[in-house]
């Protein structure tokens, strides 16, 4: 697993074929940026070689949504990986 170097973005443990990250979702990178970096972590690549997350879900209403959504979570998949992010700041990917 790539080693995730991203301020406001940081790993936090693997467990039952999970990887956990904390993301600061109001002050940190963008969803566009954040996420990819996570799955790449997780698939041991870089997140230059993925393709958009635009692609998969449009990462503006995602922000909007966990911003202001007091208890959200959601769920996609992007690169064979399911994906689930909450209003916290709890990102998951599982492979």
């Amino acid at each position: 697993m790539h080693d995730t170097s991203l301020d406001g973005l940081d790993f936090v443990e693997r467990r039952n074929g999970s990887a956990i990250f904390d993301w600061r979702v109001t002050d940190g990178p963008s969803a566009g940026v954040a996420i990819p970096t996570a799955v790449a972590t997780v698939l041991d690549t870089d997140a230059v070689s993925l393709p958009p997350l635009a692609r998969t879900i449009d990462p503006e209403q995602l922000h909007t949504l966990l911003v202001e959504g007091a208890d959200v979570r959601i769920t996609f998949s992007y690169q064979g990986c399911e994906v689930v992010v909450d209003a916290v700041g709890r990102l998951r990917v599982v492979e």
